[in-house]
């Protein structure tokens, strides 16, 4: 139930309407990830490089927000990721669904045919 709610969740924040808003919101987001990541990197080669302690702790400060903003991309990405596999299950379903139904109510269309031209 969690990650229907995480799935509702998202779909409601980024108002996606359709799998083409699901999957160019994916683009998108993965686009960010890759420049957050890029921000990180360059976080940890300045680190690697400054001696001043104050300008190291505002470095790490910076690193450590790109960190949980990129733990957050992550999270959306796959949660995007679980709605497209969701909606194609929903729409297997209710595929099959309208098969059963066809296939059960379409022996007394057959019924009612027999019937008439027994008549």
């Amino acid at each position: 139930m969690d990650s229907i709610d995480q799935q509702t969740r998202l779909i409601c924040r980024e108002r996606l309407d359709t799998t083409a808003d699901v999957e160019s919101y994916l683009e998108h987001t993965q686009t960010h990830l890759e420049a957050l990541q890029a921000a990180r990197r360059a976080c940890y080669y300045r680190l690697r490089r400054c001696h001043d302690p104050e300008k190291m702790a505002d470095i790490r400060s910076q690193r450590d927000k790109l960190t949980a903003s990129i733990a957050l991309c992550r999270r959306d990405i796959k949660t995007a990721q679980a709605v497209l596999v969701r909606s194609e299950k929903v729409k297997s379903d209710l595929a099959a669904e309208r098969t059963m139904q066809k296939e059960r109510f379409h022996p007394r269309k057959q019924r009612t045919q027999q019937r008439e031209e027994a008549r």
